[in-house]
């Protein structure tokens, strides 16, 4: 889970390449299990990724519907907008 923007993404295990990147558009700044720890509105968090992964917007998508988040292994994931994925 990211938290990004009071929008709430969860990973997939679909990666992009840098091409498929545009711009830098944060990165973790709060790494914690514990819900209250991510409850501060303008605060980018994780309960899976460490602090200072990076995240990205993807080109022609709308960040509203999915970013992309740089694995440890230099690999990018896709992470989709909980509101917007399929069940």
């Amino acid at each position: 889970m990211i938290k990004l923007e009071n929008e709430v993404y969860i990973t997939s295990n679909e990666t992009v390449t840098e091409d498929e990147l545009a711009e830098q558009i944060g990165e973790i700044e709060v790494s914690s299990t514990n819900e209250r720890d991510q409850n501060e509105a303008n605060t980018v968090s994780s309960n899976t990724y460490k602090v200072g992964t990076r995240l990205f917007k993807m080109n022609n998508k709308n960040t509203k519907d999915m970013i992309a988040v740089e694995d440890p292994t230099s690999q990018y994931f896709i992470a989709y907008n909980n509101k917007y994925s399929e069940k």
